[in-house]
């Protein structure tokens, strides 16, 4: 019998999967749920939006291979990160992906060997843990919490872990604690990452989902952020 490799037995079976699980003996109990587990829609896109689809489905030059993102998304991506963030980007710094999970995962087994460490929030997105792992890295967890103000003093990480450690995640804003950085804790991040050597990556997958007037705040807005290169 072959074996998979060992590096999957240190992937835990998934939250979102459990979750769903329980939902379906849940409704095969007649129960009435509202799903807020994974933030996967279950309405209806819009109806323009839909209409749209539907035509261009019935257009022949819809179909075929795609190697690269097409002109117009990274064209879009720019415009939008200048208008939105007044942030700069120019197209090779796009890059299209399956989704924010395959990104995820994809940049720790690029950058990442055995030895590494990632350094994550705790709590934190569940694929953080998982693409270290996957990638054969060693995990340190970054209490994010009340206390801290959600904003981890970096001074706390040890000696040694700063010397090991290669990646660095952070999410603003926050999933689950839907906390904001401020620009002088991002600076205070660039700073770290440029003296340790250590990739500094935002996860910015809930940019848009502000409600109160604030405004979003992408790392690149802050100065120096792009000396982590191509790496943020």
């Amino acid at each position: 019998m072959i074996q998979p490799a060992s590096k999957l037995n240190q992937l835990a079976t998934s939250v979102f999967s459990d979750l769903a699980i329980q939902k379906r003996h849940k409704l095969q109990e007649g129960k009435e749920l509202i799903d807020l587990s994974i933030g996967s829609p279950d309405l209806p896109p819009p109806l323009f939006v839909r209409e749209v689809l539907a035509e261009e489905s019935l257009n022949p030059s819809s179909y075929g291979y795609a190697i690269q993102s097409l002109q117009q998304f990274d064209d879009a991506v720019c415009r939008f990160y200048n208008q939105r963030y007044h942030v700069d980007v120019n197209e090779n710094e796009v890059l299209q992906l399956l989704g924010s999970q395959d990104g995820l995962a994809h940049i720790a087994l690029a950058y990442l060997e055995k030895g590494d460490v990632m350094i994550v929030p705790n709590p934190g997105y569940p694929i953080y843990s998982a693409a270290a792992n996957l990638a054969g890295a060693e995990l340190y967890l970054l209490p994010v919490n009340e206390e801290n103000n959600f904003m981890p003093d970096l001074s706390t990480i040890p000696k040694e872990i700063r010397e090991k450690a290669k990646l660095m995640i952070l999410n603003y804003p926050g999933n689950p604690a839907s906390a904001l950085a401020t620009e002088a804790y991002f600076e205070q991040v660039i700073s770290f990452g440029l003296q340790h050597e250590i990739m500094i990556m935002h996860d910015f997958a809930y940019s848009e989902l502000i409600f109160d007037n604030q405004k979003p705040l992408s790392i690149f807005s802050l100065p120096n952020a792009k000396k982590n290169g191509n790496r943020i």
